[in-house]
């Protein structure tokens, strides 16, 4: 999985970003494209679950959607080619 810390993951606010996720219950890994907009962090005795809140890039929802940190085995955070349209992915110290 991912390995976040706290200036990891909000150095990501803000960023459009390729996620995989995966679950325990189910093997095969799902590929998403998502805005990240907020970051809950863990708080020891109060809050155990640190997750990204992120908008799907695709989907026009009216709210944000918690990506639990457990469920990320990747994360490549995206920026916009130099001249050209599209983007591609951009270094992250944040990749398993």
């Amino acid at each position: 999985m991912a390995d976040f810390n706290t200036p990891t993951a909000l150095s990501l606010l803000g960023r459009t970003a390729m996620v995989e996720l995966v679950w325990d219950d189910d093997p095969r890994p799902l590929w998403v494209c998502v805005h990240i907009l907020g970051v809950v962090l863990r708080l020891d005795g109060v809050y155990e679950h640190p997750h990204f809140l992120t908008m799907d890039v695709h989907e026009l929802e009216p709210f944000p959607n918690e990506m639990f940190w457990t469920n990320i085995r990747r994360l490549y955070p995206l920026r916009w080619r130099d001249g050209a349209r599209g983007f591609r992915p951009a270094p992250c110290d944040c990749e398993a």
